[in-house]
């Protein structure tokens, strides 16, 4: 049975804002298939922690980690695939997936976050409590252990930022190689 996770997230406190800059690397070809680019240029798609319903953007809390999530793309892609690295300034409160006490309070198991989510027939439980984040103000992300970190045989944590909870104060700029900004929400 899935959780009532509006209730669940209502019931937890919230941390005060995290300020971090996360990376995330993106084929060029894609990225340069918007102009303006636009990161959310995935969305229509659901990944680990979101639907199709919702607006998301992941990125990784550390190099390594970046890499292993872009190794594991690139192996589904056919072409060879030319990527840039981008960083990802944010400034919001997150729900922490990777601390087992959240983890617990969210009727969640480390098991539920390792759960294939690629083509299944219905949402995961951790893709539910995504698009619950997304319909709510209080937090703007979630946090959680990258599977393809666990996969390379290291601890690394990505963050899944969702469009529509990220509300001012809050903030999330996307910058490029050299500090170019690139987007920025909530929109000015």
């Amino acid at each position: 049975m899935t959780p009532d996770f509006a209730k669940l997230l209502q019931a937890l406190p919230v941390p005060p804002p995290i300020d971090v800059t996360l990376r995330r690397f993106v084929s060029r070809d894609a990225l340069a298939s918007r102009t303006p680019p636009d990161f959310l240029y995935t969305t229509g798609y659901a990944y680990r922690l979101n639907t199709s319903a919702s607006l998301t953007l992941y990125g990784a809390e550390d190099a390594p980690t970046a890499g292993a999530e872009w190794e594991r793309y690139a192996k589904k892609s056919p072409r060879l695939l030319t990527q840039v690295l981008y960083f990802i300034e944010v400034s919001l409160p997150v729900v922490d997936i990777s601390d087992l006490n959240i983890l617990a309070a969210l009727q969640l198991t480390v098991a539920d976050l390792q759960e294939p989510w690629e083509f299944v027939p219905a949402p995961t439980k951790v893709q539910l409590l995504g698009d619950t984040v997304a319909r709510q103000k209080r937090f703007g992300a979630v946090r959680f252990p990258s599977d393809a970190a666990r996969v390379r045989g290291f601890l690394g944590c990505n963050l899944a930022i969702f469009r529509s909870a990220v509300t001012s104060p809050m903030s999330v700029i996307v910058r490029d190689d050299v500090g170019h900004e690139i987007q920025r929400w909530p929109t000015p």
